[in-house]
């Protein structure tokens, strides 16, 4: 491990893509005398433009709803937001796109409820876009994300988000955004903010999405290379 270290790290630079990820790293690199010529985060970039016009294709469903996005897996903790979701007592419907490994439970879950009119499992979409934008929010339940991609494609499309503190949310989330985060695992935490957001839900500005840019990221990244 330290010589795999040292041949990767030593004397070269790097970014990584949250701070989530980039403090053991330092650490690490701290305690095995690995000297990193320079380090910093540089966060994934978002086509603001591209996901709104992919954003302008149609959807099968014309009323409002909530959205979450994400692989059908124990970390992304859907059962949680079902549950959360079930407590909340909305109308409003929520939609889940993707596949994965916990589709059956999840199914199961829901009927379990009395919830297959209201929550619906739409599979994977290769355009996710065209949902965000239409959304009433998003929302993340996760346990733990290195990074949190999907909120910035949310965000870009101009929809509120609700996330779980489940790693670099609190650096994406900022200002009057952090106002979504709430604390991972908590059913009841969620079950309010998803109430409260379908009253009251806060809109991400101009300035939370242009930072997350392909110009302001290239930009950040020639910095990099220029050190």
């Amino acid at each position: 491990m330290i010589t795999i270290l040292l041949k990767i790290f030593s004397n070269v630079k790097v970014f990584t893509v949250s701070n989530f990820i980039l403090q053991p790293i330092l650490n690490k690199a701290k305690r095995l005398n690995v000297d990193i010529k320079a380090i910093e985060t540089i966060y994934n970039p978002c086509d603001k433009i591209t996901f709104n016009l992919k954003g302008n294709e149609s959807i099968d469903i014309s009323e409002p709803f909530i959205l979450a996005v994400g692989r059908l897996c124990s970390q992304k903790r859907f059962d949680l937001l079902i549950d959360a979701y079930k407590q909340s007592n909305i109308k409003t419907k929520l939609v889940i796109l993707g596949e994965g490994n916990q589709r059956d439970n999840l199914e199961k879950q829901i009927s379990q409820l009395h919830l297959s009119d209201q929550i619906l499992l739409k599979g994977f979409d290769c355009n996710p876009y065209k949902w965000m934008k239409k959304c009433q929010f998003f929302v993340l339940s996760s346990d733990i994300e290195g990074f949190v991609l999907v909120i910035n494609e949310a965000l870009a499309c101009g929809a509120p988000v609700i996330a779980t503190d489940c790693g670099p949310v609190t650096e994406i989330l900022v200002g009057k955004l952090k106002n979504g985060i709430v604390p991972k695992g908590d059913v009841t935490a969620l079950s309010s903010k998803i109430i409260e957001y379908s009253e009251r839900p806060i809109y991400p500005d101009n300035d939370s999405v242009d930072k997350l840019s392909f110009a302001s990221i290239t930009k950040s990244q020639l910095m990099l290379a220029k050190k």
